[in-house]
């Protein structure tokens, strides 16, 4: 048989070249996929959890979401605390009223009573004063008993007295209350301050918040359900 001619042979070799770089061509395409490892990834997980029991109000992430640092994460229930600030924010408005009090005196509508008072019993002592003179001139001329006397001398002194007394508290409603007192009255205020400070505590505890930005791996309540104190209700992975 006859040898092919040379021009053919220089055919085939191309031919053959340029299938060669077609397959390495395909090849290359079918290589951007990015490799694959196997082995394990170790995460830091956080079970999240309050101090206080109670049933689950609030739910407010979902198993794979990822968080922002500060997210809310749930809520419980908050009506037995919240009545207890409350409570204690009265107590406190109304020992630091009572500690204002003390310390500014009576109030003017009060010491306005207190001046009345006095000006009354200052009208009776002025009577029963004129009157004694005029009994004791009587007296003397013989037209009355002696013992009509000595019931107004007695008088005239007890509307005295009485005048004295208004004075004296007419000057204490104008004087702050006394340091012994003012204490007491501030020892109660910094005590109802603290319990308002303690309620507001366990107030915020009923509330979860993510410490860092985190991945929900897994809740472990429903809304509805009853949480055991210091019982986690989510698990978080750091990220």
């Amino acid at each position: 048989m006859p040898n092919p001619r040379p021009h053919a042979k220089t055919s085939i070799a191309r031919l053959a070249g340029a299938a060669l770089l077609c397959a390495l061509s395909l090849l290359g395409c079918g290589a951007t996929e990015p490799p694959l490892y196997q082995g394990y990834v170790e995460g830091e997980f956080v079970r999240v959890a309050v101090p206080f029991s109670g049933k689950l109000e609030k739910l407010q992430v979902r198993r794979g979401q990822i968080i922002a640092g500060g997210a809310p994460l749930f809520v419980l229930e908050q009506e037995n605390e919240a009545a207890a600030r409350h409570e204690a924010e009265a107590r406190l408005r109304a020992a630091e009223a009572r500690l204002a009090n003390l310390k500014s005196g009576k109030r003017p509508a009060e010491q306005d009573v207190i001046k009345a008072q006095m000006a009354q019993a200052i009208a009776a002592a002025q009577l029963s004063a004129s009157e004694l003179k005029r009994d004791e001139k009587l007296l003397a001329n013989g037209f009355i008993a002696p013992d009509r006397l000595d019931t107004r001398v007695a008088t005239k002194k007890g509307d005295r007295a009485r005048v004295a007394e208004l004075a004296h508290q007419l000057k204490t409603a104008q004087l702050a209350g006394r340091d012994e007192e003012i204490r007491a009255a501030a020892a109660e205020s910094d005590a109802a301050r603290a319990q308002l400070d303690q309620q507001s505590w366990r107030l915020a505890q009923k509330t979860a918040r993510a410490g860092k930005a985190a991945l929900m791996f897994d809740t472990l309540y429903s809304e509805g359900e009853w949480v055991p104190a210091g019982s986690p209700v989510v698990t978080a992975a750091a990220r």
